[in-house]
């Protein structure tokens, strides 16, 4: 709404929300007409039917000398079946509208998984090393390797840095990490063992993802944080909150943890946000944090703010992040440049 009435766009945009709700309005119309229609036309034709059957039937009783008690009797039994008929057109008027909803609801359910998980995937203790051998990856519709021909080696507790223009393939890398999609050459080890040999709960239970925006769910403050480990104590969550610097701005809303963040969490900062996103990190207490683009969306002064605590917490844990801002990778004892899909080395201790 600010960047409406900042560019003046309020008369475009209300002309396209007007457009969209007389499209929207148009075809309701359609349907309830549709719909009054198959109710309706049965019960003229029954009705019309019934009419028909007097007619002749009293016309045969005249001309034929029939008895008229019968003509009576023929006519009540005629009516009665189109009571039943009438119940038929309906279930079938209802099983056409269920047809629809779940032709729609069968082509979700048979759209292919981006991966799938081996049915002899194995669970991991732990992730000490992390290895990119030749990894090459491009989307099938597109033309091209985003990614050709990536090699990293990551130890334990080591902090990578990968910088690069914006769409250069940067999160294309942690999200290949993570198994949201799949190499398309090459391989990506964890300890020596293949990725897609990795049970899919493991593995994202051992690297956390930690985004440009965080996303805020419409719930409590706890809830928010709890959200990778819902049954954790509220002393578990009040720590990592403490951890994550964002416990005071938690205990000073109305009823603390139990305060529903609004919704996308219109109660919080951007730099609170990710304080968020932090402790829900700290809480599952992975092996692996990415980081993808995390202080992009702050101010200076929060971003210094975000990264001492992330330097502070994490010092431990192996650490990978992304940015196009060099002031991101400060901490990063490695850091590499992405360039034309292709990975060079920049800085190392």
């Amino acid at each position: 709404m600010k960047d409406i009435q900042i560019f003046g766009a309020g008369e475009k945009r209300m002309e396209a929300v007007e457009n969209k709700s007389k499209t929207i309005n148009k075809t309701a119309h359609a349907m309830t007409l549709h719909r009054q229609l198959v109710t309706a036309m049965p019960t003229f034709f029954i009705y019309l039917s019934r009419i028909l059957i007097i007619f002749i039937a009293s016309y045969i009783s005249l001309t034929q000398q029939v008895d008229f008690n019968g003509v009576i009797i023929l006519s009540f039994v005629v009516s009665a079946s189109f009571s039943s008929t009438q119940s038929l057109i309906s279930v079938v008027s209802s099983l056409l509208e269920t047809f629809a909803a779940a032709e729609r609801l069968f082509e979700i359910e048979d759209t292919l998984p981006a991966v799938t998980e081996l049915p002899e995937a194995e669970d991991i203790g732990s992730i000490s090393s992390i290895e990119f051998e030749n990894v090459s990856f491009g989307y099938k519709e597109q033309n091209g390797a985003i990614l050709d021909e990536i090699n990293l080696c990551i130890s334990e507790g080591g902090k990578l840095g990968i910088i690069g223009e914006s769409g250069a393939g940067k999160s294309t890398i942690l999200r290949l990490l993570l198994r949201f999609w799949d190499v398309s050459r090459g391989r990506i080890t964890l300890d020596g063992k293949d990725l897609k040999d990795v049970q899919l709960k493991a593995l994202r239970s051992h690297i956390a993802l930690l985004e440009q925006n965080t996303f805020i769910y419409n719930d409590t403050a706890a809830a928010n944080i709890a959200l990778g480990k819902p049954d954790a104590s509220r002393e578990e969550i009040i720590e990592a909150a403490k951890r994550a610097g964002i416990h005071n701005t938690i205990e000073a809303l109305p009823d603390g943890y139990d305060t529903p963040l609004g919704e996308f969490g219109n109660r919080l900062s951007g730099g609170e946000k990710q304080r968020v996103g932090i402790a829900r990190i700290m809480l599952i207490d992975p092996d692996v944090i990415v980081m993808d683009e995390p202080t992009s969306s702050l101010d200076v002064f929060n971003e210094k703010l975000i990264l001492k605590t992330l330097e502070d917490e994490y010092s431990d844990k192996t650490v990978i992040i992304v940015s196009h801002r060099n002031s991101t990778l400060t901490g990063c004892g490695t850091i590499c440049r992405l360039n034309a899909g292709k990975l060079e080395q920049v800085v190392s201790d």
